[in-house]
């Protein structure tokens, strides 16, 4: 071989090894763009394992005793302030709605037409029951509860249950009483037998007397000829629950005298 033949081979071998590892570097660059670009299109670390620092939790959740006794204080006044304050015309609005529900639901014709706006009362529930029930023939007390807040601030129920277990006597009338505790929750106040075995209207009168009065509530029974039944409760002078039974039919209420009042026909 001559000597141009061997360097036109050694030519040939330096130019083939050099486009070789150029074109090996080039997809060495190729190949980290776009492992790049893959990290670039996921979601980075930071969002997809977020998690709060454990003081920014505790910042955010954390109360203290002192803060929870202070807005059970201020639920409690804006309670009383509540219980005060008249029903309002949304209230008096659904209330007449709910009569006509009732009279639809029990059967009956609605004779008399209530107006847009009526007040919650037992009054006006038995306007739409007289005409087709007839006057009531025998109406039963079933508790009675005071509920007061003392110049000591203390909340306290007063209840009296009336007992007919005894057809041929007056209802007897059990006395129980509840102090609320710091919670909110009703702790019954210990009373003696003869407190709480029939005990007379002066006595009963004189727990409530020199007291604020917030909540005063009863609950009844009404019938009428044909067997039908009224239960009601009234709350601060409004009608609060209300069932009302005709035959195998029977309408019920709830929250009468507020806004969030409801009605069913099961």
């Amino acid at each position: 071989m001559n000597t141009k033949s061997v360097l036109l081979a050694v030519g040939v071998v330096v130019i083939a090894t050099t486009l070789y590892f150029f074109n090996k570097s080039s997809k060495t660059v190729d190949s980290s763009q776009q492992n790049v670009e893959v990290e670039e299109d996921a979601p980075p670390a930071a969002q997809a394992d977020f998690v709060a620092p454990p003081e920014t939790v505790a910042q955010g959740t954390a109360v203290s005793p002192e803060g929870v006794t202070e807005n059970r204080e201020k639920n409690n006044t804006t309670a009383i302030d509540a219980m005060d304050s008249e029903v309002t015309p949304l209230t008096m609005q659904k209330f007449s709605q709910h009569l006509q529900f009732m009279t639809k639901c029990l059967g009956m014709e609605s004779r008399i037409t209530p107006p847009q706006q009526a007040e919650p009362t037992i009054e006006n529930i038995m306007d739409q029951l007289r005409p087709n029930l007839g006057e009531s023939q025998a109406q039963v007390h079933d508790w009675t509860q005071t509920e007061i807040v003392g110049k000591d601030g203390v909340r306290r129920r007063v209840r009296v249950d009336y007992d007919y277990s005894d057809e041929t006597a007056e209802p007897a009338r059990r006395l129980s009483m509840y102090q609320m505790n710091a919670y909110g929750m009703p702790e019954i106040v210990q009373l003696t037998p003869d407190q709480m075995d029939n005990p007379n209207e002066a006595y009963i009168h004189s727990l409530i007397e020199g007291n604020k009065v917030v909540v005063e509530e009863s609950a009844a029974r009404v019938y009428f000829a044909n067997g039908e039944e009224m239960i009601f409760s009234i709350r601060n002078g409004n009608i609060n629950g209300l069932s009302v039974t005709k035959g195998l039919r029977s309408f019920n209420c709830q929250n009468l005298d507020e806004d969030r009042s409801a009605c069913s026909c099961p």
